[in-house]
């Protein structure tokens, strides 16, 4: 088999997918090296360049006719200054902190009540572990008075009288 040489790079799996299988079609065999980057791990696409769309050397020509596109030695702007190849932009490394922070964040939240927001307490001398009690909102000595909210079921009880009384209307 000839050399496999780069014919045209896409952006889109999907499309990379459909020039290959336009390609078989015609009878150019093609393959696209980078498909399961973006197919099977679409994360591991912020680090990979575009699904490229490879084809033998000998039928790069018409494989071009076919698709519709120029092969990707014409279309580089900036060719390698040693070889003549073609080039690659280069990613910045500092895109990939929002994803990394956005990350932490949610493993932060996802183990928030257990690890990050635990009430237990343990003693420095005797390794004593307990568990505090729950402190009220506002105590009789910070407001000055007795706190007068009614419980929980005399709450429930009221706004089900007022459902039963709305029903009879």
């Amino acid at each position: 088999m000839a050399r496999l040489v780069q014919l045209t790079d896409f952006w889109s799996p999907a499309e990379a997918a459909t020039a290959v299988s336009a390609l078989s079609a015609a009878g150019i065999f093609a393959v696209c090296p980078d498909y399961h980057t973006f197919h099977y791990r679409p994360w591991l696409g912020l680090g990979a360049t575009a699904c490229r769309v490879m084809v033998p050397e000998s039928e790069l020509v018409d494989a071009a006719d076919i698709i519709g596109v120029k092969t990707c030695t014409e279309h580089r702007t900036f060719p390698c200054p040693e070889c003549g190849g073609a080039s690659l932009k280069k990613r910045n490394w500092w895109i990939t902190i929002p994803y990394f922070l956005t990350l932490g964040f949610v493993t932060a939240y996802g183990f928030g009540r257990d690890f990050w927001l635990k009430r237990g307490r343990k003693c420095i001398i005797c390794c004593h572990e307990w568990l505090p009690e729950l402190a009220e909102p506002m105590t009789e000595a910070e407001l000055g008075y007795p706190p007068e909210s009614p419980s929980l079921q005399e709450i429930v009880l009221q706004y089900f009288d007022r459902f039963m009384a709305l029903r009879k209307l």
